[in-house]
């Protein structure tokens, strides 16, 4: 091999090795970069994306609630869902829940929870991307990214009751009605998910005549006779 060939191989391998450098560097610089982004949505963007959306999750949440309560408990009484009997004396002798009727309407509640949050879901939430930044002077400013939300499906109700003295033989008898759901907050590298536990008065009754203390030591409608 003479000495000019001698020399343009090494310029062809020195050339190599610097493009091998080149790429490396490039690489390790994509790589740093993306691992940076990664970790500021995780620990900065996620957690605003989250509080915020959370808080727009909860009045939906509420809103769909109260929407389904609305309409369901516009049919029924307190007479539809208690039945209060007395002895010769004028006391109460026991207090019968409508365990038919009560089921009837915890199940309507829950399937009509759930299907206003499935039709509010499929609009997502939309959030400045201002605000997604974390930088206060940018919040609320910008447009709007629209946040994926997933109804979890899994919407609880039950009927609980109150028992308070109102005077003497005066007894304010209140039933509430508790609706827990589930959302889950689609975010970037991660979900999340929101819990909101729901308790609305749906009716009252105030009852005259003695009530036996049985009444006063639970909250809980399937206790009644």
């Amino acid at each position: 091999m003479n000495h000019s060939n001698y020399v343009l191989n090494r310029f062809k391998i020195c050339k190599i090795k610097k493009r091998k450098r080149r790429i490396f560097s490039i690489l390790l610089i994509v790589i740093l970069a993306i691992s940076l982004i990664i970790t500021y949505c995780i620990k900065i963007i996620n957690p605003i994306i989250y509080e915020y959306t959370s808080a727009e999750i909860e009045r939906l949440l509420v809103k769909s609630t109260n929407k389904a309560i609305d309409f369901i408990f516009s049919k029924y009484n307190y007479e539809d869902l208690i039945s209060i009997n007395y002895d010769k004396e004028g006391n109460i002798s026991f207090i019968k829940a409508n365990q038919i009727e009560i089921n009837k309407i915890i199940n309507s509640v829950s399937i009509q929870t759930q299907n206003i949050i499935d039709s509010s879901a499929k609009v997502g939430i939309f959030i400045p991307i201002g605000t997604c930044s974390g930088i206060g002077f940018l919040s609320g400013k910008g447009n709007n990214i629209n946040i994926s939300i997933d109804p979890v499906g899994n919407v609880i109700s039950y009927l609980k009751s109150e028992f308070t003295q109102a005077g003497i033989n005066q007894t304010l008898h209140k039933i509430y009605i508790n609706v827990q759901s589930e959302m889950s907050i689609i975010l970037p590298f991660t979900f999340k998910k929101v819990t909101k536990n729901i308790e609305i008065l749906i009716s009252e009754c105030l009852i005259v005549g003695k009530i036996p203390n049985v009444y006063f030591k639970t909250d809980n409608l399937k206790d009644f006779y």
